[in-house]
């Protein structure tokens, strides 16, 4: 009987803060909650904007961004690296602002920019972007980002990866020589626990080498990187598209899409766990048999912890969950052993939806960044935020 009453209470919840519960509102009412961030139109000539990221800042600044299609929404061709601001909690938010530009003012060069992975130093007030740069056939490179202003404005595009071919590469130090790269998507983390706290951690994955993925990290608040964990595909798995959280021993859990598919249909994610702070992982990545997932980016994001002094654990997990529709947020109290099922979460939009990232806002409220549509999943990039409790609590 209490959780009937608590499941009554959770959809009640959903539907007064903007989100969906499972079983109660039309889709005619979810398509119109959240705030849009990124909408393409004719007068800032992308076609599409795509793979959101988001982080809170030391201010408590949110910065959202996002990658802006030019011309086409296809995934290889000119785009731009996109952000807007946040100083009250997502209430309202800045004019969009360009921070790597995919064709300069001539118009006579060129740049795919791609997969923005946000990350924030806790100790100071740096923060730092990894993203990929890359044309259709070129070789696609990690560069980085800075902003020590809460996110007003970054430095340009630093190439950080070894790829002497490649024009602005030369003083690449990043041995990833010959790797065509892509970060994230989403959000990095900064370790807390174990034997390197305050240690960064990016995740990119290859379209060459096919099949490789490699954690990267830092231990001085983004100014260099090192590689670390490398995976190749490995008993069918191919790791793409990978988030990760830090759990209570100090371990790194990596989620990524299994770009194959998994062995049972519509589990779709696989896992793997570092142990040392990124620098190798304990073993291959497996398909994750108690996450039923489709075959499209999610995001990870920690919420509690007993070691922080929270009465349980719990890490939230955004996906779409039924194809690329229906965007939800489910948990796991277990440290990623588990997962919560598709009748067991939040439903944020009912419709067709895609890549999302979460971030926690200073108030306590829990935000999710997502593409969202209603005659395709690219259309926009929507923000919600929402209580805990309205995506359900455990008993």
């Amino acid at each position: 009987m209490g959780r009937r009453i608590g499941a009554m209470l959770c959809a009640l919840g959903l539907l007064l803060t903007g989100l969906t519960a499972v079983t109660s509102a039309p889709r005619a009412e979810a398509v119109i909650s959240g705030t849009i961030l990124f909408r393409a139109d004719t007068a800032d000539d992308y076609a599409c904007y795509r793979i959101p990221s988001i982080v809170r800042t030391n201010e408590g600044t949110l910065l959202a961004f996002a990658q802006g299609r030019r011309g086409t929404c296809a995934d290889h061709g000119e785009a731009d690296l996109v952000v807007r601001r946040s100083t009250d909690n997502g209430a309202t938010w800045s004019a969009v602002k360009v921070i790597a530009t995919g064709n300069d003012p001539g118009g006579t060069s060129q740049a795919g920019w791609s997969n923005p992975v946000p990350i924030v130093d806790r100790a100071s007030d740096r923060i730092t972007v990894l993203a990929s740069e890359g044309m259709s056939g070129d070789l696609r490179t990690v560069h980085q980002l800075v902003s020590v202003n809460d996110g007003v404005t970054f430095t340009p595009p630093e190439c950080i990866q070894v790829a002497a071919s490649v024009p602005g590469c030369d003083g690449g130090y990043l041995d990833l020589a010959g790797w065509n790269v892509l970060a994230g998507p989403a959000h990095g983390i900064q370790l807390e626990r174990g034997d390197h706290p305050g240690r960064m951690v990016v995740p990119l994955w290859a379209m060459n080498p096919a099949g490789a993925l490699v954690l990267v990290y830092s231990d001085d608040a983004g100014r260099t990187w090192q590689k670390g964990a490398t995976y190749t595909t490995v008993n069918g798995v191919q790791a793409q598209e990978p988030n990760l959280f830090e759990r209570n021993d100090g371990s790194i859990y990596v989620m990524a899409r299994d770009e194959n598919g998994g062995a049972v249909e519509g589990y779709d994610k696989s896992r793997a766990v570092s142990s040392d702070g990124g620098e190798t992982f304990d073993g291959p990545f497996l398909n994750v048999t108690t996450l039923l997932a489709p075959n499209v980016q999610g995001a990870v994001l920690r919420l509690r912890s007993t070691l922080d002094g929270d009465d349980y654990n719990r890490v939230l997990f955004s996906s779409p969950s039924d194809g690329r529709n229906r965007m939800m947020i489910r948990s796991s109290y277990n440290e990623g052993a588990n997962w919560t099922g598709v009748n067991d979460g939040g439903v944020i939009f009912a419709g067709e939806s895609a890549y999302s990232d979460m971030v926690e806002l200073a108030n306590g409220r829990i935000g999710v960044l997502y593409e969202r549509g209603t005659d395709n999943p690219y259309q926009l990039i929507v923000f919600n935020h929402f209580l805990e409790s309205d995506i359900g609590l455990p008993d």
